[in-house]
């Protein structure tokens, strides 16, 4: 990807997001400004939980399967990816994916990464910054 498009900071600072994720991304999304912040674009692209709620009582169901789902393949993609390759480095985003995966499943880690993956991107179209990883995951 050329250094003059607007989103080329994300495959060139984020070393998890590679060329293909970083230009589906940056094709769907767009312009990062419309989203005021990560939640609200992991929530566009379908990587948080339904809530059901009533009477003061909040469920979290699944995620949702709705819009274009390029986006949430390519993130689900990437961290996949990650997951597989998470013994072979030792930094906070592995020790972060493998606690995850201890405590809920292989399955629903890779999907939280995913979420977060989606909140990082945000980030760096957001704020125009390099991915810092000790930052992201402190």
């Amino acid at each position: 990807m050329g250094s003059s498009l607007p989103g080329s900071r994300v495959d060139q600072s984020c070393t998890r997001c590679r060329a293909v994720v970083a230009g589906v991304l940056i094709a769907s999304i767009g312009n990062a400004a419309q989203f005021q912040n990560g939640r609200q674009l992991a929530a566009w692209a379908g990587l948080v939980p339904r809530c059901h709620g009533s009477g003061g009582k909040n469920l979290l169901g699944k995620i949702t399967k709705k819009g274009d789902r390029s986006v949430p393949t390519a993130l689900i993609h990437g961290a996949r990816a990650i997951f597989c390759w998470r013994h072979k480095h030792d930094d906070a985003m592995r020790r972060w994916i493998s606690a995850v995966a201890a405590r809920r499943g292989n399955k629903r880690a890779i999907v939280a990464m995913a979420n977060k993956l989606a909140r990082i991107v945000f980030r760096i179209l957001h704020d125009q910054e390099p991915f810092d990883l000790n930052k992201a995951f402190a």
